[in-house]
């Protein structure tokens, strides 16, 4: 029965101008996901950890390349959060070199 009226709504709201209707979760988002600015509060940003071989080192732009153990090379903005562990000690952007074993922990935000 609702899809009944479907089809004369959405003709109705084309010829009015409104041509996309955009779905979004609670919090906005039509991804789906939470936004750090429109989580509630109290709710930190979620991190993501990629492991594997260094790629390249660009210590200029802050970025590095990282290959995981299933091949997908992976750009990773390096910022003053993330978190950087060359085989189980702790690192920086600096000490890196292409072949190094790493575990780099970011926001999602800026990965």
């Amino acid at each position: 029965m609702k899809t009944k009226y479907a089809v004369p709504i959405l003709a109705l709201l084309s010829s009015l101008g409104f041509t996309t209707i955009t779905l979004g979760d609670s919090y906005g988002n039509p991804s789906g996901s939470p936004s750090a600015a429109n989580a509630p509060q109290g709710t930190a940003p979620a991190a993501q950890t990629v492991a594997g071989t260094v790629q390249k080192v660009d210590a200029s732009n802050s970025n590095i390349q990282v290959k995981d153990s299933s091949g997908n090379v992976q750009t990773i903005k390096v910022d003053n959060t993330t978190q950087i562990t060359r085989q189980g000690t702790p690192a920086q952007l600096t000490d890196l070199q292409t072949g190094d074993i790493v575990t780099v922990t970011q926001t999602k935000s800026t990965m």
